[in-house]
C-alpha cells in the first residue's frame, strides 16, 4: 500500500525499455491485487494515469482497459471464484457501486443511525461501528462485512457533531499548506505525491483504527525518509 506503489514511481524513471516498464507494473498490481483489496488497485491506476503527465490516445485507453481487465481477472483468482455468469455480472455491478456510493453511503447511514440511537455494541470498541453499520445497510444480508466510511463518521458516532465539525476544519488547516507546497513542486515527484495520496486515502476508507494509525505512520515515515535521504551526506572511509 505505501512501499510499493513509492518504489515503482522512483525506479520507473531509470527503466528504459517499455517491455520492462509493463512487467513491472504488473507486478505491483499483482501484489496489490493478491490482499483481496481491488478498491486500491483502481485507486493506483487512476493516480497513474491522472499524474503522469501523458497525453491520452488510444494507445492509452487500450492499456487501461487491458490493465483493468487483468486486475479483475486476478482478483477473481485470489478470491477463489468461478470464471461464470454470475462473476461477470458480479465484476460488472460491484466496481462502481464501491466507487461511487459505498463510502458515501457509509457516512450518510452512521449520521441516521447515531440520530435514532440504534448503534447496540460499544461504538468505541475496534469495528463496532462499521460493522452494524454494514448490517443497516444491507438487512437480511447472511455474510459478514464492514462498511467504511471517512474518518469524520466514526468521529460523529462516538462525539458528535461538533467535535466532528472542529476536528475537520483543523484537519483542512494542515492539509491546504501540504496541497500547495505538493502542487507548487518544480517536477513530478510521483513517489512523494503517492504518500500524500494514500494518506488521504486511509483517511477517507478506513475507520480510526490502530492498524489504520499503524499505516499512515508508515506512510509518514516513507514521506520523509525518501525526502531527507537524497540530501544526506555520508562520511567516505579513506583506505589505509
Amino acid at each position: 500500500m505505501v512501499f510499493i506503489p513509492s518504489g515503482y514511481f522512483f525506479f520507473i524513471k531509470h527503466i528504459k525499455g517499455n517491455l520492462l516498464k509493463i512487467l513491472l507494473l504488473l507486478i505491483v498490481v499483482f501484489i496489490l491485487t493478491s490482499g483481496g483489496h481491488k478498491g486500491l488497485v483502481t485507486f493506483f491506476i487512476i493516480f497513474a494515469l491522472l499524474f503522469s503527465g501523458i497525453q491520452f490516445n488510444f494507445k492509452y485507453i487500450l492499456i487501461g482497459f487491458f490493465a483493468i481487465s487483468g486486475m479483475l481477472i486476478i482478483y477473481t483468482i485470489s478470491k477463489g471464484k468461478e470464471f461464470n455468469k454470475e462473476t461477470f455480472v458480479y465484476l460488472l455491478e460491484s466496481p462502481p457501486r464501491r466507487f461511487f456510493v459505498t463510502q458515501g453511503s457509509g457516512f450518510i447511514t452512521r449520521i441516521s443511525m447515531k440520530r435514532r440511537n440504534l448503534y447496540k455494541g460499544d461504538i468505541y470498541e475496534y469495528q463496532v461501528i462499521k460493522k452494524e453499520t454494514f448490517q443497516e445497510i444491507y438487512p437480511g444480508y447472511n455474510e459478514k462485512g464492514a462498511a467504511p466510511t471517512i474518518f469524520l463518521g466514526d468521529l460523529h458516532v462516538r462525539y458528535g457533531y461538533m467535535f466532528t465539525i472542529i476536528s475537520y476544519i483543523l484537519f483542512l488547516i494542515i492539509v491546504f499548506p501540504i496541497i500547495k507546497g505538493t502542487d507548487n513542486m518544480p517536477d513530478r515527484r510521483l513517489y512523494l505525491w503517492w504518500n500524500l495520496f494514500i494518506l488521504f486515502f486511509l483517511l477517507g476508507m478506513a475507520e480510526i483504527s490502530y492498524s489504520s494509525s499503524l499505516r499512515i505512520l508508515l506512510a509518514l515515515f516513507n514521506f520523509i525518509a525518501i525526502l531527507t535521504i537524497p540530501y544526506l551526506k555520508l562520511n567516505t572511509i579513506e583506505k589505509p
